[in-house]
């Protein structure tokens, strides 16, 4: 499949996730509107059943995907899936009609959905045995395993599981050993008999076909009699096989039979196991092009700009550290931790979404404000150039700083701070 089918399937399972994060909220929507809706079995067993669809769709995307930044997406998003996936199966197994029973019976679903059981088989995502992160971490388990096999003197060849254990090697008694034996020698006389009374047949049969043959009449007739016989076996024969292929065609119409398998599905299947390596070696290059190219353009960013957004981040932290400091309420203390600096980002996004809350009583006063403006515009004007001439300078205070170690309204000598905030008032005493 190309590239572009991939990126299809990847929109598609987008927007059937979005319908699934719908569907979910169905019971908090009901009891908002004054409805009631109480989920149940077939409520999560329907959303277990398309999680499982598209958790499908999307490992088949993330496997044969060959963009890594879009490989990374996906990823994000098949983790999301699964975990959503066994916590509805805990659901399921809650509301199960055969109390804390890990199976689930899920076949009227799948009847009333008309899909095929494979549907609800679980299927291990390929990037836990072909992902790099799962590759290393499963060499070194082999490797550890390996190691302690070869110290316990075990084999390194692989158990096919199966039990080789010899079955005569069960203990018997005298009397079930003699039981068996005499089962075994009745069973070959019972053989050799009927090999004997088979024997007589045919001769008697040949005997018989001499016999016929030495009375035969007129040898017309007899080859007319065969030829009629054989033609009848021949068309019996053929009318058998145009009957048995149609019964083949009706039932592979129906989906009573599965179709039948061409020569070219072996070459089909070995295709589509070429075309998946060769995706495979196509991953890899191209993760291996972009983890260059990541690192190029850090490398250059730290270079060119690092020494720029160093001084800007500081002199952001000076300008915070002065603001509170010169804030009455902090007394020139110096700020023992930075946790306020980054909790006024969070203050500051509290205080838009009130402001957007409120702007629907703004708007209602709004013509009122606006014509008390007019009248007062004159003198607000004047008052304006009175307000920005009177306006003076603010002084930064000198800080009582005595040494690099200690302030004297702030820190204790020995306390430490953040000391290359301030490198810029170091000559100040």
């Amino acid at each position: 499949m190309s590239h572009a089918t991939y990126q299809n399937k990847w929109v598609e399972c987008m927007q059937e996730l979005m319908e699934q994060v719908q569907i979910e909220y169905l019971p908090v929507d009901a009891k908002e509107n004054g409805q009631h809706f109480e989920p149940g079995f077939q409520h999560f067993a329907l959303l277990y059943i398309k999680y499982l669809q598209i958790y499908r769709k999307l490992e088949e995307c993330h496997d044969q995907m060959v963009h890594p930044q879009k490989r990374g997406s996906i990823k994000k998003v098949l983790k999301s899936t699964i975990i959503r996936i066994l916590e509805l199966k805990e659901q399921l197994i809650t509301f199960n009609l055969r109390p804390l029973n890990r199976f689930v019976a899920l076949d009227e679903v799948l009847t009333d959905l008309k899909l095929n059981p494979e549907t609800v088989e679980w299927k291990v995502p390929r990037y836990f045995l072909d992902g790099k992160e799962c590759r290393e971490e499963i060499e070194d388990k082999q490797h550890k395993i390996d190691h302690w096999l070869g110290v316990f003197g075990m084999p390194l060849d692989p158990d096919d599981l199966l039990d080789k254990k010899d079955p005569f090697e069960v203990g018997f008694t005298k009397d079930q050993a003699a039981a068996i034996v005499q089962k075994n020698v009745r069973g070959r006389m019972s053989i050799m008999k009927d090999r004997r009374v088979q024997f007589f047949k045919a001769s008697r049969k040949a005997a018989s076909k001499k016999q016929e043959k030495e009375n035969e009449g007129d040898p017309l007739e007899s080859q007319v009699l065969a030829a009629t016989r054989i033609a009848a076996h021949w068309k019996r024969k053929v009318e058998r096989r145009r009957f048995l292929k149609m019964r083949e065609e009706e039932f592979e119409f129906l989906g009573m039979a599965p179709p039948k398998k061409d020569k070219g599905d072996a070459d089909v299947v070995v295709e589509m196991q070429k075309q998946r390596e060769n995706r495979k070696k196509m991953q890899e290059d191209s993760d291996d092009v972009f983890e260059k190219a990541l690192k190029q353009q850090l490398e250059w960013l730290q270079k060119k700009k690092g020494a720029d957004i160093k001084a800007e981040l500081l002199e952001e932290r000076r300008q915070w550290i002065l603001d509170y400091c010169q804030n009455p309420e902090h007394g020139k203390e110096f700020p023992e931790k930075f946790d306020e600096f980054y909790q006024r980002f969070d203050k500051a996004q509290d205080d838009d979404e009130g402001e957007k809350g409120k702007d629907g009583k703004k708007g209602k006063d709004a013509k009122g404000k606006d014509d008390k403006a007019k009248g007062k515009g004159a003198k607000g004007g004047k008052k304006g150039k009175d307000a920005e001439a009177e306006e003076e300078p603010l002084e930064v205070p000198e800080w009582p700083m005595r040494s690099p170690r200690g302030w004297e309204g702030g820190l204790r000598e020995g306390q430490p701070g953040p000391w290359f905030l301030l490198g810029r008032f170091q000559g100040k005493t």
